[in-house]
This record gives structure tokens, sequence and C-alpha cells, in this order.
């Protein structure tokens, strides 16, 4: 089955499973232009652009010696600058100095799309997406895709992030778009802005960007949380019962069919933890890795029951 989108990247598989995949995900009416408001990031220099120290435009010597590149915040035009290397899933890690901001730059942008706050969006993907939140008004190159939120529309950033990491919609992306390269496979503005995101209820949404706080606060963390067990295989199953969540939302029928449904118990055995101290953040955190840990628990059944769905069987096994 061929399967064609507006940007005329044709999709093909001949697995049915594979074609029900496409349609589920297809069918969804919202893309995320729709949702939420992306951008490119910034490109700071090119030869006969911008402009240099003298007013001038730029040269190569000037883009070679990085002109308005420095180690240091000079003053408060110099901003923290985030590169593509820098963001991974539900974690940022700032090395890349300051860039002085301004409109002689080779391409600025609006400053919106860096002093609010927003998800960041690796173009270089792994077998997922890499996205992550950014709350602390870094500004980030053209390595990097930018969303922030319209002023209309109420949506929350974390919901967003956390279809966007998802094993689904990492699956849907390369097996769509046939523009793939088997080692470093990137995604093109209009494609990520074409990716079908599905709009849900606000409670919806509360209940999976709670767990994306969880996903953040472990990754930034500096002290183990479990001495038996490193923090990255902590966030790992937090990250599969985000995945598990989004499941539900695209394959609902199937999902309940297998008795395998999440988003229910996530909001009766989650808390919120974004208003607390972080000790009571980590305590929190510790109870639901226990939760999840168990085999006998609840949601740790439904979790392993989803996949015997045959859909979601397929994408957890080309994206382990």
């Amino acid at each position: 089955m061929w399967y064609q989108n507006e940007n005329l990247i044709i999709g093909f598989s001949e697995d049915p499973i594979v074609n029900t995949i496409f349609s589920k995900v297809k069918s969804v009416k919202s893309k995320l232009s729709d949702l939420i408001d992306l951008s490119n990031g910034f490109k700071p220099y090119q030869v006969g652009y911008g402009k240099n120290l003298s007013g001038k435009t730029l040269t190569e010597a000037d883009v070679e010696n990085r002109i308005y590149h420095s180690d240091k915040k000079i003053n408060d035009n110099y901003k923290k600058q985030l590169k593509g290397k820098n963001v991974n899933k539900y974690h940022l890690d700032w090395t890349d100095g300051y860039i002085k901001w301004g409109d002689w730059l080779m391409s600025p942008k609006e400053s919106k799309y860096f002093e609010n706050p927003k998800i960041l969006i690796r173009q270089i993907i792994s077998d997922t997406l890499l996205a992550t939140l950014d709350e602390n008004k870094y500004y980030a190159d053209q390595s990097l895709y930018i969303a922030i939120t319209y002023p209309h529309k109420d949506i929350s950033l974390k919901y967003c992030t956390a279809l966007l990491n998802s094993k689904l919609i990492g699956f849907y992306f390369r097996k769509f778009y046939s523009e793939e390269d088997a080692l470093f496979p990137k995604i093109k503005v209009n494609e990520l802005k074409d990716l079908p995101l599905k709009e849900v209820k606000e409670d919806k949404q509360t209940v999976i960007g709670n767990l994306v706080d969880y996903v953040i606060n472990i990754k930034k963390q500096k002290i183990q949380l479990n001495e038996y067990v490193p923090n990255e295989h902590i966030a790992k199953q937090f990250e599969e019962l985000i995945d598990a969540c989004v499941y539900e939302l695209y394959f609902d029928k199937e999902v309940k069919a297998k008795e395998a449904d999440v988003l229910k118990l996530v909001a009766e055995q989650f808390k919120p933890i974004d208003s607390l101290k972080e000790p009571e953040q980590i305590k929190i955190i510790q109870d639901g890795y226990q939760i999840l840990r168990d085999s006998n628990s609840e949601i740790r059944s439904r979790i392993t029951r989803q996949k015997l769905v045959e859909e979601i069987a397929i994408i957890q096994t080309s994206t382990q």
C-alpha cells in the first residue's frame, strides 16, 4: 500500500500490519504545526550575509574566526548557545559558550523562539526523535528545531515532547519518509510540521506531562537514585510507560481489547512532582520505580499485555 503526504514523499510497505500502523497514525486529524509553532534554529554565519564588525557583509575570515562567539558572557547581548549535540531525549547539556545576538547574524530568527519555554528537537534522529524541554532561554542553532506554544492554543509542551520522543512517532517517521540515511537520518522542517500528533483533552496531557517531569528529573540528577540500578535504567522504565500511554492514544480499541490500557492507572499511581521540592520529587520517583519494576504490579502487567497487540509488537521489535 502506498501513502502520500503533503510534502510529496511516498511511503510503502508490503507488511499489512505496518500499513495498519500508517493508517492509524495518518488518521489523526491534527499535525504538529496545528498544535505548536515550529521554527529552525538560527544560523550565525554565511559569507555574503549578515554584518561584520565594520558593518559590511560577512567575509570568509569573519566566518572562520567566528567573530560573534565567545567562551564568556561579555554583555547582555551574549546568549547561551545550544547545538544538536547538546540535546538528547529529555535532557540537554550546555557546553558551547555564547553567541552575540543581533540582526548582524546571518539568520537570527525572532527572539520569541528562544526567550519562551520551548521544545528543542535534533535534526539528526536515532530510533526515535530526540527532543527535550528548555525553560532556561538557551539560543538554539540550525542543527536544532524549536517549538513554542501558539498564543491562542492551550497545549502542553511536555505532552508534545512525549509524543515526539515516543517509539510510535519514531517508527512512523523512519518508515513513512523515504529519504532515510541509515547512519545519520535527518528530519526536515516540513516533515516535522506534518507529523500527526494527536490532540487530546487536558487531563490526558497532564497525566503524560507528569511522566515527562519524572524522566527529565532523573536525567539531570548527579546522584544515583537507587544504589543498585543506574539512573539511565530507571529513566528507561518511565520512558517505557510514556510509550505505553502514547500507544493507548493511537491504538485505543486494540489496547483496551487486551485489557492493556494504562492512562487511568498512571493518573492514580504517579503523582505530579513539578511543584514539589527536590527531596519530595526524588522520593516519589523512587516509589514509582518500585511499582514499574514489580512484575506483579497491574501497570507492569498491562505494559506487557500491550505487546500482544500486533501493531505495538512490530514497533517494539524495530526499536529495541
